[in-house]
C-alpha cells in the first residue's frame, strides 16, 4: 500500500514538472519568436501615424504661409508607441523639438547676396525593434531621415518654369519650450507671425542650401530642373558636403522670393 501511494506521488510530481517545463518552453518561444515581431509591427504602425501627422503639419504651415493671417492651428503629434495588450511590453518614448537657425539659404547674383537662417520642426523616434525615423519640416519641405539616408516626402514651395522661379522661404521660430521627450499625444501649435513682401531678384547666379538633409534637397532640385517645362537642367544641381548648390550662371532668370515666419509652440500637456 505504501509503495503504491509513493508511486502516485512521484507520478504527480513528474507531471507537474513536465507541465511547468512545457509552459516555460511555450512562453520562451513566444518571447523569442513572436513578441519582437509584434513589437516591431506596433512601432511601424506608430511611425505611420507620425508620418500622417507631419503631413497634416506641413499642410497647416503651408496654408498659413499662403493666407498670411494670424490664425493658430493645432496639430496632434504622438510620442511613443503603446504597450501590446496582455504581454504588457512595447512602450517607447520619442522626442519632438523646434530647432531655430538650423538651415541656411544663400541666394546670390552678380552684385548682392541674401542669407536666410531658418528653423525646423523635428520628430525623433526611439524604437527598440523598427528602424528609427526622423520626420522633419524644414523650409516647406517634409523630410524622412534614417540612419543611412534622407528622402523627400513633401515638396517645398519652390517652382521653376519659363515664367521664372518662385520660392517661399518658411522660417520656424518658437517662444516656448524648444523640445519635449515622453509618451503621449501632444498638440503642436503653429501660427503665422509675419512676412516680407515679394522680393524680385534678377539674374540669380547661385542658390545654396546648407542643411542636415542634403540628399533630400538635392533630389528635389534635380527632379524639378530635369523636367521639360523649364529652361533648366539637372546638371545645374550639385552637392558640396552638406550644401546643395544650384548653379544658374548660364541662364537668364528672375527669382520671386517670399519670406514667411511661423511661430511654433509645443504644448506640454496632453
Amino acid at each position: 500500500m505504501g509503495c503504491r501511494r509513493s508511486d502516485k506521488a512521484v507520478v504527480g510530481i513528474v507531471v507537474a514538472v513536465l507541465l511547468i517545463g512545457l509552459i516555460v518552453a511555450v512562453v520562451t518561444i513566444i518571447n523569442v519568436a513572436y513578441v519582437p515581431q509584434w513589437l516591431k509591427e506596433v512601432e511601424a504602425s506608430h511611425m505611420q501615424d507620425v508620418q500622417s501627422q507631419f503631413i497634416q503639419l506641413k499642410y497647416a504651415i503651408d496654408m498659413l504661409s499662403l493666407i498670411r493671417q494670424h490664425t493658430a492651428i493645432s496639430v496632434p503629434i504622438s510620442l511613443g508607441a503603446s504597450n501590446v495588450p496582455i504581454i504588457g511590453k512595447g512602450r517607447t518614448y520619442d522626442t519632438l523639438e523646434i530647432k531655430e537657425n538650423s538651415c541656411t539659404i544663400t541666394i546670390e547674383n552678380s552684385t548682392n547676396q541674401w542669407v536666410y537662417k531658418v528653423g525646423k520642426v523635428r520628430f525623433l523616434s526611439r524604437n527598440s525593434y523598427f528602424v528609427n525615423q526622423e520626420y522633419v519640416y524644414e523650409c516647406g519641405a517634409l523630410i524622412l531621415n534614417q540612419s543611412v539616408n534622407n528622402t523627400l516626402l513633401g515638396k517645398p514651395l519652390f517652382t521653376a518654369d519659363y515664367d521664372g522661379i518662385y520660392f517661399t522661404i518658411i522660417n520656424i521660430t518658437t517662444l516656448g519650450a524648444p523640445s519635449l521627450s515622453g509618451h503621449g499625444v501632444y498638440p503642436l501649435w503653429v501660427e503665422f507671425k509675419n512676412a516680407q513682401g515679394m522680393l524680385t531678384i534678377d539674374n540669380v547666379t547661385y542658390i545654396n542650401i546648407t542643411t542636415n538633409y542634403p540628399n533630400a534637397w538635392e533630389s528635389f532640385f534635380k527632379s524639378l530642373f530635369g523636367k521639360s517645362n523649364n529652361p533648366y537642367t539637372s546638371d545645374m544641381v550639385s552637392r558640396n558636403g552638406n550644401t546643395v548648390v544650384v548653379n544658374l550662371t548660364e541662364t537668364t532668370n528672375q527669382l520671386n522670393l517670399r519670406y514667411v515666419e511661423i511661430l511654433a509652440d509645443i504644448s506640454l500637456s496632453e
